[in-house]
């Protein structure tokens, strides 16, 4: 499961050919205290809406449109595209934020990303050095007593009942792929009576599931 740990900043800094910082949500003096890279081209991205789901959904546009501006065309030098945001009640709009950075950078060689949160009672130097600092996670939060990274814990096997039912109808989309086999055949090794329907975009007789 995921959780926020206590990480120190390492002495290395980020170098890349190109850098964009971006903003979004954040108040409109924030960025005017930061010493920024000299090299940072900044972006600013409205977010707009009186529900947490209409400004998802503004941010979320308005970061696909600009990244599809600025990653058109194939770039040969590392760039780097950071994303400031406040500390959010709602984690999971930041999540899905960084959810979009982290698909530009597997469909983009060369495109490191990072989305920074920032909390309203963070300095402005606290930001400019997580701004400078070499990408070591793609996830992290400052705030007034530190820095936190987004990283994983293992959660423990569950003990008691069975996860799957006997009587169960399970859909397993994506069922070829290596982490849809897995699901499928754990749940036919743990039962006798399941029904398991898998789908997926390769014919049945190329995904070797019979």
């Amino acid at each position: 499961m995921p959780v926020w740990n206590d990480s120190p900043r390492h002495e290395e800094n980020a170098y890349h050919e190109r850098h964009w910082v971006a903003a979004c949500g954040l108040r409109s003096d924030v960025l005017k205290h930061v010493a920024l890279p000299d090299d940072a081209e900044i972006i600013t991205l409205e977010v707009e809406g009186e529900s947490a789901a209409a400004r998802y959904m503004a941010a979320s546009v308005g970061l696909l449109v600009r990244l599809g501006e600025l990653l058109c065309e194939p770039c040969e030098v590392r760039g780097l595209f950071q994303l400031l945001v406040p500390v959010d009640d709602c984690e999971w709009m930041n999540s899905g934020l960084a959810a979009l950075l982290r698909t530009a950078q597997a469909e983009t060689p060369g495109l490191d990303v990072r989305l920074i949160e920032v909390s309203v009672d963070v300095r402005p130097e606290e930001i400019a050095a997580e701004l400078a600092q070499a990408v070591t996670h793609d996830h992290v939060r400052c705030h007034a007593n530190g820095r936190q990274v987004l990283s994983w814990d293992e959660i423990a096997p569950m003990s008691g009942s069975p996860v799957w039912r006997e009587d169960g109808v399970y859909l397993v989309t994506g069922g070829a792929g290596g982490l849809g086999r897995i699901v499928t055949e754990d749940i036919l090794a743990h039962t006798s009576a399941a029904r398991v329907v898998v789908c997926g975009r390769r014919p049945a007789g190329e995904s070797g599931v019979s």
